[in-house]
């Protein structure tokens, strides 16, 4: 297995992380946490959530760790006003998790924001009707309850990693933003939805995915 990943200008890498794999690891895994993020995950009601945190947060090191040549657990982190995450180091991340599953994305020094949304069996019509616009609501209101649902997470996916990637905690549907991404849907799994939302341009898009036995590409 690799110890570093290259990144080239106008790519970006994309990770999906299991994070049920690794509840075994969770003792090893806080270790690499700062002070602050222990701190956060004692925070958590229950057990499975909490654990989940740990795993995605020191995943998020064991991943910029390729990318820096920084050891994991002395990464430290900068926050902007709405929490987004940065490190001193001309690279640029996002990340997301829901229900069991993680994905990060990385690039260099460009915007990038990233989501992930577990697909349930419920269409949520007010945020649809808060935060949609009047021809997506018109389109979503036009199909089968299933296909309502589905559409709904890939829209709602899409919105949240534009929202991520302005960094200003605001959804943006204003020309003079959305013109300034290139927003694009991903396959993690069937269950979910995801999407990242990036500065043009882009060149090259690459999957990843960490297993127990390590890291590969997927499709």
């Amino acid at each position: 297995m690799k110890t570093s990943i290259s990144l080239h200008d106008n790519t970006v890498h994309l990770w999906r992380v299991w994070l049920n794999d690794f509840t075994f690891e969770v003792q090893n895994l806080i270790d690499l946490l700062s002070t602050d993020e222990q701190l956060r995950a004692t925070r958590f009601h229950f057990e499975i959530h909490r654990e989940r945190f740990i795993i995605a947060r020191a995943f998020l090191r064991k991943i910029l760790h390729l990318y820096t040549g920084m050891s994991p657990e002395i990464i430290a982190f900068s926050y902007g006003p709405h929490g987004k995450p940065s490190i001193d180091y001309p690279i640029q991340f996002n990340l997301s998790h829901s229900d069991c599953v993680a994905v990060y994305a990385i690039t260099l020094q460009k915007e990038i924001g990233v989501d992930v949304e577990k697909v349930t069996d419920h269409f949520k019509e007010g945020i649809a009707k808060r935060y949609f616009q009047p021809d997506e609501y018109a389109a979503l209101m036009n199909l089968a309850p299933l296909d309502r649902i589905r559409l709904f997470y890939h829209l709602w996916s899409r919105k949240e990693a534009l929202q991520k990637a302005t960094g200003n905690g605001l959804f943006e549907n204003s020309e003079n933003v959305t013109d300034r991404f290139h927003v694009e849907n991903f396959f993690v799994h069937e269950n979910f939805e995801a999407a990242f939302a990036m500065t043009p341009p882009i060149h090259h898009i690459e999957k990843w995915h960490w297993t127990k036995e390590g890291y590969t590409h997927f499709s």
